[in-house]
């Protein structure tokens, strides 16, 4: 459904190294490809937690259009992040998202998701994330 959509990501998500990898139900997976621009310190080969972030935070909110009582058309914002940093990233691995909006309700919408290498029983980072103004989207809004 969403896939197609996705794989022409947002310019912000390819300069960062992100691919959709597929979907189920209001289940999303989204791979951050690790690269020398997104280390925080090349030396001690640290991936930046900023991007970490925002890998979550784009997965959570791709998911949301994967749930089956999202309504096309609509738009949301990120209104309140909470990600819990459990280890470092090893610069060699891709990182792995996997989100689930597991609600929408009126204006709402709730998303988690979790950053890892090479099993989810071993992640990097775990995320929760609520987005409002879950609102249809409007031509005329547009910032000039």
């Amino acid at each position: 459904m969403f896939a197609e959509e996705i794989r022409q990501s947002p310019p912000f998500a390819t300069v960062l190294g992100m691919e959709y990898v597929r979907e189920q139900g209001s289940k999303l997976w989204v791979r951050l490809r690790v690269s020398e621009h997104i280390l925080q310190d090349t030396q001690a080969r640290r991936v930046h937690g900023g991007a970490i972030t925002a890998t979550l935070d784009n997965a959570r909110g791709w998911c949301i259009r994967t749930h089956s009582q999202y309504e096309n058309g609509t738009s949301m914002a990120t209104l309140d992040l909470r990600v819990d940093f459990i280890r470092p990233a090893v610069p060699e691995l891709d990182i792995m998202v996997m989100a689930e909006c597991y609600a929408i309700q009126k204006n709402m919408a709730y998303a988690k998701a979790v950053a890892y290498q090479t099993s989810m029983n071993d992640p990097i980072a775990k995320s929760l994330a609520t987005f409002a103004g879950y609102t249809e989207r409007n031509q005329d809004d547009r910032v000039s």
